[in-house]
């Protein structure tokens, strides 16, 4: 890094951390990483609520609080976690329905964790879904989203939804795009603490005042700040600071 003529980071946060281990300051830019964000804000502006609710029903989701995984299937996101609690949320919820976006080399794990725990009925999973328009019925009729583990871009992604995200505290597995995580984003759970997951989704989604609050927040901070513009200004910034 001290070799080039500048260096360009993820987030403010990330930029004076580097700073303060030494990078030259004014080879220091930000560019804040995100999504196509036009492209979701489109996407969901062409669903009706005719169709979100034919996408309900036809998932069999009615009157269902919907809790999403999106990312890909793998050990080190640690998605089995979600499963192990399940269980115990429902003893809360009754009506908690889990949605497991993706694939990878757990799903077949995975499914048979579903079957020994008899959550057939409580747990879908539909593979990897890569096109907006497929996504966003997910998404938009989700109530909350939980990463265990290794988060990164798909923090940005559901906030465009307007989904608060709940996060395992092992901040080293993550990426910076954590730095999105506040008060009224997101809450963090004790990774090495099973309970406290279940804990944490279950106050979350029992206060309906306080999540809808953080919905809004999570959509603003992307309308307002984590922008594709905001991103290309970050780079055209440092491209003319270094030339």
């Amino acid at each position: 890094m001290k070799l080039a003529t500048g260096c360009i980071f993820y987030t403010k946060e990330r930029r004076d951390f580097a700073v303060s281990h030494g990078f030259p300051p004014a080879r220091a830019f930000v560019a804040q990483n995100t999504v196509c964000t036009d492209e979701v804000f489109q996407v969901k502006s062409q669903i009706s609520e005719e169709t979100l609710s034919g996408f309900i029903t036809e998932h069999r989701l009615e009157g269902k609080k919907i809790l999403l995984y999106i990312g890909r299937l793998q050990r080190r996101k640690k998605p089995d976690l979600l499963l192990e609690v399940l269980p115990s949320i429902r003893e809360h919820i009754p009506n908690i329905h889990l949605t497991m976006i993706g694939h990878g080399e757990m799903e077949e794990p995975l499914r048979a964790l579903i079957a020994s725990k008899n959550l057939s009925e409580d747990v879908s999973m539909p593979g990897a879904i890569f096109e907006e328009e497929s996504l966003a019925p997910y998404l938009l009729s989700a109530s909350l989203v939980v990463m265990p583990s290794a988060a990164g871009l798909t923090i940005q992604h559901v906030f465009s939804y307007g989904l608060p995200v709940v996060l395992g505290d092992d901040m080293k597995s993550h990426g910076p795009e954590i730095e999105l995580i506040h008060d009224n984003t997101g809450r963090y759970f004790k990774a090495s603490d099973p309970e406290s997951l279940a804990d944490t989704v279950v106050a979350l989604l029992q206060n309906e005042e306080k999540l809808a609050s953080m919905k809004q927040d999570c959509l603003k901070l992307m309308e307002e700040q984590y922008t594709v513009d905001n991103m290309v200004k970050g780079f055209v910034e440092a491209v003319g600071e270094i030339g």
